[in-house]
């Protein structure tokens, strides 16, 4: 009974290859009618190839779609990863604090706060002599 089986499964699998192909030629039959007899194969193949290639791609999309560090790195990207302090300064008070003085400040200055800035006007062409001097000096500084 086994072999019975078994010689009918090839004629079976001969009508299977036959009706896929009266399937194919009734459904490309027409459109290959319209190439050149020598062209035909290659563009059946290569059509073929192009078919076969879209389909890895589908499939290989299909399958890493699911997996589990693909989704972790959306949530990553998703949620912040810089607290928002890090990022923006800090918002400066509504006041500015006084300048602080290391001493209280006087009304008036004593002599010994004076002497070292006071220089006795003596006659005017040493004071003029004096302000040149220090102007050359400030422009020669400068570059």
């Amino acid at each position: 009974m086994k072999r019975e089986k078994i010689s009918k499964l090839p004629g079976k699998f001969e009508e299977i290859l036959s009706e896929i192909k009266s399937v194919l030629v009734s459904l490309f039959g027409r459109i290959l009618e319209r190439f050149p007899e020598e062209k035909r194969r290659p563009i059946m193949f290569g059509t073929a190839g192009a078919l076969l290639f879209f389909l890895v791609i589908i499939i290989a999309l299909s399958a890493n779609s699911g997996r589990p560090e693909r989704a972790a790195a959306q949530e990553m990207a998703i949620g912040p990863s810089i607290p928002i302090e890090e990022l923006f300064l800090p918002a400066e008070p509504d006041f500015l604090p006084q300048f602080l003085l290391e001493r209280e400040p006087r009304q008036f200055w004593s002599l010994d706060d004076i002497r070292p800035f006071w220089r006795n006007p003596g006659s005017p062409e040493l004071w003029r002599r004096e302000i040149h001097s220090q102007v050359d000096r400030l422009m020669e500084g400068v570059p």
